[in-house]
């Protein structure tokens, strides 16, 4: 027998009726939930208000796939942007419903299959940098989705990347073979790099004079790659993470936003 399930407030009034396959918590403070029927996904808010309609194939983005990047929640990134993906597209909406960058992009986040391996791993040596005591300091390429100095969010579309900002808009148009992170000493910095032409991120925000956050620092760093390994991409499966649901009733740590009570999810 098929199970339903919704939201009651701690005093049983009825949120968020008893139709869904699946109810699970995105965010708490801004009180949206994503519901699940037929394995289609869409956005509701605490009162059971439909912000985005039960259309897509996930929500969320795969966490693993970016094991670096500055996370607190894949399915809601900067605390504005919800990924969504329907039929191998991407796109993202906010908070309130609204679809902000069309579903039409094949990837959220660059990742590469040298992304994490070291200099002498993926064979670029010339990434390996002497210190001043004769010791190498070696630095490993990662895959990207986020770059919170900018609030940025990485698209890809016929295997070019750019980035986009929390509110959907263009930042860098999706020009680039890569957009990846070296680590160095302990410190993340954004590259882009086009017909084997590597770009510090700061360094491009600074000659197109684009302002936007964080973009305070625009030192160069020497950075040539004379070998690039050859870009293989992996394709971008989403797993969507759900939050599973018993029989019994479960808590929601989130406070109604007339009532100050608590949802319980059933």
């Amino acid at each position: 027998m098929k199970e339903n399930h919704g939201t009651i407030s701690t005093e049983g009034e009825t949120k968020i009726g008893l139709r869904y396959d699946k109810i699970g918590l995105i965010d708490g403070e801004n009180e949206i939930y994503y519901a699940e029927n037929d394995q289609l996904y869409g956005v509701l808010n605490n009162k059971g208000r439909v912000l985005v309609y039960i259309q897509y194939d996930s929500i969320g983005v795969e966490r693993d796939a970016f094991p670096l990047a500055d996370m607190k929640n894949d399915k809601f990134l900067y605390d504005n942007c919800i990924p969504v993906r329907k039929e191998a597209k991407w796109g993202l909406v906010d908070k309130n419903g609204n679809e902000i960058l069309s579903v039409e992009y094949d990837e959220l986040g660059y990742q590469d299959l040298t992304a994490g391996m070291t200099a002498e791993q993926n064979g670029n040596n010339t990434t390996n940098n002497t210190l001043t005591d004769g010791r190498t300091s070696e630095r490993s390429i990662n895959n990207v989705i986020v770059i919170p100095e900018i609030e940025g969010i990485v698209i890809g579309k016929d295997s070019k990347y750019g980035v986009v900002n929390k509110i959907g808009k263009i930042i860098i148009p999706c020009e680039y073979d890569k957009i990846y992170s070296i680590t160095n000493e302990g410190k993340d910095e954004v590259y882009l790099e086009k017909d084997k032409k590597v770009i510090k991120l700061t360094k491009y925000l600074e000659e197109n004079k684009i302002d936007v956050i964080g973009n305070s620092s625009t030192t160069e760093i020497d950075l040539t790659i004379n070998n690039p390994v050859e870009n293989t991409l992996v394709e971008n499966t989403t797993t969507n993470t759900t939050i599973e649901e018993n029989t019994t009733t479960q808590n929601v740590l989130n406070n109604t936003e007339d009532e100050n009570k608590l949802l319980i999810i059933l």
